[in-house]
């Protein structure tokens, strides 16, 4: 009897006999061991066209593979985390460890680059939040620099008040501005 949490990655019917492939990792994460795929072959297998393989995994976030045999067959059950399960009986049950092959590295490439590309739009979007904000900052330090330098009939209690919220206004300009070259 073999246990194994593994990520669905596809399957290939072949009249009663059908091979899953699995990834012993999320399938879009690179798995540096050895042999990072797990592929079953299953042969002579009942109701085999009746089985949706669309329900396998359809959340994605593993699934515990038991083999077993049940009278005199072999019984393939794969339990999702919610308690789902998905049953093949079949006559023979035969598994593989396997390296990545070159759609699984294609794959792969393909999801880093999106990722990548999903973590450009993020960092974009708060570029253009930290220019608004730096806009908005820009006109409230001109709005208090005009009333300290136009407004004769400012008390000092408010002159002190917008010369303080000018030096915070500017302090927070100047974190905006530095924290945009660091990045």
């Amino acid at each position: 009897m073999e246990n194994h949490t593994l990520f669905f990655k596809n399957k290939t019917i072949q009249g009663s006999d059908v091979e899953i492939t699995f990834h012993k990792d999320f399938t879009h994460i690179y798995n540096i061991e050895t042999f990072p795929v797990v592929k079953y072959t299953l042969i002579n297998c009942e109701e085999l066209a009746s089985i949706n393989f669309d329900d396998i995994e359809y959340q994605n976030d593993g699934l515990f593979v038991e083999n077993r045999e049940e009278h005199n067959r072999s019984v393939f059950e794969a339990t999702g985390i919610a308690g789902e399960v998905f049953k093949i009986i079949c006559d023979e049950i035969i598994r593989e460890d396997l390296e990545y092959r070159k759609q699984d590295y294609v794959d792969l490439l393909n999801e880093m680059i999106k990722q990548r590309d999903d973590e450009h739009e993020v960092v974009d979007k708060y570029y253009q939040q930290l220019e608004n904000l730096k806009f908005f900052l820009e006109k409230e330090i001109d709005v208090s620099e005009r009333k300290l330098n136009q407004a004769d009939w400012l008390t000092n209690d408010k002159r002190h008040f917008v010369e303080g919220e000018l030096t915070g206004l500017r302090k927070v300009f100047e974190v905006l501005t530095n924290s945009r070259h660091n990045m």
